[in-house]
């Protein structure tokens, strides 16, 4: 299957191109760039001696050829798929393991709620961590590669699907000296209480700074970005030290503490215009494991204990 899982990206892209028409809409989608897409269709062009793209109709769509090697190359993924699944069942329960991906963000705002409390009831099963971007999560679980994938919604490939078990609302960080946390109302401009210096944001691999963007077009604001980061931690912290302003979950005040975290003022945004919607990904291509099965339901009782437990002290 080497040469299968070789080709993959070109099934992944072609795709995209026969759903949208378009190769720079396939490449927003695929979180690719244009010039990328255009040169791995172009090498396996060359390499069958073949087009798999009909340039000169708009939308763009797939040749005869095209056509062929997309339905062709999904039987066979298919096939491997199921093949995949069976051999699982012939795995022993006492060797049980679940590979979960995940961003580094997330894993330390959703893993410490979970991990404790699934160890205890599944001695047993062990928990390869995998800490990825969104996109790779995704790309991982095509390809079998993991199990379960921690991430923000929306999923976007049909071959996916997911449980959602949290809504995670967002605040604007503040670094005023003043220490504090406007909970007396929700905000859904924060442009005015932005540090003038600028503000902090995750790289573009973060799904939750896709949200943030998304807002900030959505309510055209304009700021200086004073620097990109893989962690929202980090971007907390930097904002703790006077850097500049971010945005945050709102777990991430409740659970993290460091020096200068008094002296941030917070900001809480209305869910009806940020809101970051968690979920547990998988393939539903095949069968979910006995185990990942367990650590789905742990984690939606979990965080729906949670939700009861903030509306009762609300």
């Amino acid at each position: 299957m080497e040469s299968f899982q070789r080709e993959k990206q070109l099934i992944s892209i072609l795709e995209a191109v026969e759903k949208y028409g378009s190769i720079s809409k396939a490449a927003d989608k695929l979180y690719m760039t244009q010039p990328a897409i255009s040169k791995t269709i172009a090498k396996y062009e060359n390499e069958y001696s073949l087009k798999f793209l009909d340039r000169c109709q708009h939308p763009i769509k797939l040749t005869a050829a095209g056509h062929f090697f997309l339905q062709r190359s999904r039987e066979i993924y298919e096939s491997y798929q199921e093949l995949t699944a069976g051999l699982l069942h012939f795995v022993s329960s006492d060797t049980a393991k679940i590979s979960i991906g995940i961003n580094q963000s997330l894993a330390e705002i959703i893993l410490p709620k979970i991990l404790p409390d699934f160890y205890r009831m599944n001695p047993s099963v062990s928990i390869d961590i995998l800490e990825k971007s969104s996109s790779e999560s995704e790309a991982s679980l095509l390809d079998q590669e993991i199990d379960l994938s921690i991430g923000i919604e929306p999923v976007y490939n049909p071959q996916l699907a997911d449980f959602k078990i949290a809504s995670e609302s967002a605040l604007l960080v503040v670094a005023d000296g003043k220490g504090k946390y406007h909970q007396e109302r929700t905000f859904e401009d924060i442009s005015p209480y932005i540090d003038p210096k600028g503000m902090i944001i995750e790289d573009d691999s973060s799904a939750f700074q896709r949200l943030v963007s998304s807002y900030f077009s959505r309510y055209n604001i304009k700021t200086r970005i004073i620097t990109k980061t893989a962690n929202i931690t980090t971007a907390f912290r930097l904002a703790g030290v006077g850097i500049g302003s971010t945005i945050i979950p709102f777990s991430l005040m409740t659970d993290f503490s460091f020096p200068g975290k008094n002296s941030l003022s917070f900001y809480p945004i209305s869910s009806s215009v940020l809101q970051a919607d968690i979920s547990i990904a998988y393939n539903k291509n095949f069968a979910l494991s006995d185990s990942s099965k367990k650590f789905i339901e742990l984690a939606q009782e979990i965080f729906e204990s949670r939700r009861t437990s903030q509306n009762v002290s609300d």
